[in-house]
C-alpha cells in the first residue's frame, strides 16, 4: 500500500545519498538548502523552516521517495517543488 506522511525519514534519504557525489547532490537539490556532502543535520535543519513541508512516500511503509515543498506563496498558491525518486538513483 502506497501511503505519504509528514514525518521525512532523514536515515533513508542519507542511505539515498550514500556514496555519491556532489553533482549527483546539486541534480537532486540544486544549492539552496543542501551543501556537499548531506548529513541529518542539513536534513532536520532546512525541514524546521518555516514555510517549508517535507513529505515521505511509503510502500508497505518502506520509503520510496521524498518531496520537498518550499518557498510558499499563499496569495498566488506556488511553491517550489524537489522530489527524489530512489528508483532512479542506480540509473543516475
Amino acid at each position: 500500500m502506497l501511503t505519504i506522511k509528514l514525518t521525512p525519514d532523514y536515515d533513508a534519504i542519507l542511505r539515498w545519498n550514500a556514496g555519491k557525489d556532489e553533482a549527483f547532490l546539486f541534480q537532486w537539490a540544486g544549492t539552496a538548502a543542501y551543501r556537499y556532502p548531506l548529513t541529518k543535520e542539513q536534513l532536520m535543519r532546512q525541514s524546521a523552516k518555516d514555510g517549508v513541508t517535507v513529505f515521505m512516500a511509503y510502500e508497505n511503509e518502506v520509503p520510496i521517495g521524498t518531496m520537498e515543498l518550499c518557498d510558499i506563496d499563499p496569495v498566488q498558491k506556488l511553491s517550489l517543488i524537489h522530489i527524489s525518486e530512489p528508483t532512479r538513483h542506480a540509473q543516475i
